[in-house]
């Protein structure tokens, strides 16, 4: 598989995929969603959940205010949302990103202490090790590697001793913490940043552990009934970046089949759309390809050009502690693997 491969500069979609073609009206939502994240930064280059409101127009719809807690959780989505068409150094959201950097990089020292960034310090971490390593996968700063490398090593270390990593620092594992942390360690091992083998093999075991054959989801505990598709999104898109083109385990591929045969159903939280879902199963029909990609595509692409064409709010559920801020990254990137052809993760 291309991992290395910029393919939105190349212009190519993941083998089997079809991405489909953009309208004008599409193009310019997309443009005033990034414009929108952008300017509603805080100086110090971080995005405040509960109160980048401080930042809005007149014009702008209204928004729902995350959580206090949620600060290094939103910078990271939105970092990760303006990576897809912009770095360091070039594109329209350069600038918004290098300040970014900075406010990363100014918290080097709180890297180890997972428990400064409130309760649900370690998921949000993953999401930060991530934006770290995208970021490092398209630039040449030392100082970004170096900090990039302790925030992985943290992220091992906060490892459960049944192999997974919970929300936050006295709760139990849990498969979505789990599944970001280990697509986290497989990007850093693709910037050529020392991972843990031992950190990787048991987080797949404690995936493997939460996997319910009858309905063929990834639960969010061992003892736990399945919950959100999250989770077995997040795993499918880690397997296949783990193995390539290697054949899926026999219980991935049952996850595989059950997601697809629910497409959008269990995407809607208390009446409203959980993008963190939408995103991640969408990620993982999108490395996959094939005819699982097509349906997927076929069934969210009028709900996403709805949202973009009215440029209206993106649904915000309970379970987003981002509030708007949040569900408008989470969407955005979502977008992003229809009509940027996903840059995120895949270079």
């Amino acid at each position: 598989m291309l991992h290395a491969v910029p393919l939105l500069l190349l212009g190519l979609t993941w083998p089997g995929s079809e991405a489909p073609a953009a309208t004008a009206s599409c193009l310019a939502a997309l443009s005033w969603e990034d414009s929108w994240l952008a300017r509603h930064q805080n100086e110090d280059g971080s995005w405040d959940a509960d109160g980048f409101q401080r930042h809005s127009r007149e014009d702008d719809p209204p928004a729902t205010p995350g959580q206090a807690d949620a600060d290094l959780r939103v910078t990271s989505l939105v970092v990760l949302q303006l990576l897809q068409n912009s770095d360091l150094t070039s594109g329209p959201n350069r600038r918004a990103l290098k300040r970014s950097l900075d406010w990363f990089l100014s918290l080097r020292e709180d890297a180890l202490d997972l428990g400064s960034q409130g309760p649900r310090s370690i998921r949000d971490h993953a999401l930060a090790t991530l934006a770290l390593t995208e970021m490092l996968s398209l630039s040449e700063n030392e100082e970004l590697r170096s900090v990039a490398g302790e925030w992985v090593m943290a992220l091992e270390f906060a490892r459960h001793g049944n192999g997974g990593w919970g929300a936050g620092p006295d709760l139990p594992a849990d498969s979505l913490t789990t599944g970001w942390a280990l697509i986290a360690l497989r990007k850093a091992q693709l910037t050529q940043l020392p991972v843990s083998h031992r950190a990787a093999r048991d987080g797949w075991g404690f995936q493997r552990s939460c996997f319910d054959l009858e309905s063929g989801l990834v639960a969010a505990t061992p003892e736990a009934a399945p919950g959100r598709l999250a989770a077995t999104g997040l795993t499918l898109a880690a397997a296949n970046l783990r193995e390539g083109d290697a054949p899926l385990d026999p219980w991935l591929r049952r996850a595989q089949a059950a997601l697809h045969a629910r497409g959008l159903e269990g995407v809607t939280v208390d009446g409203a759309t959980d993008w963190e879902s939408v995103f991640s199963v969408g990620l993982a029909a999108y490395i996959t390809g094939g005819r699982w990609w097509k349906a997927w595509m076929d069934e969210t692409k009028a709900m996403f050009h709805d949202l973009l064409e009215a440029q209206g709010q993106a649904p915000v559920s309970e379970h987003e502690p981002g509030g708007s801020l949040g569900s408008r990254a989470w969407s955005a990137m979502g977008v992003m693997l229809y009509y940027r052809y996903g840059r995120l993760i895949f270079r």
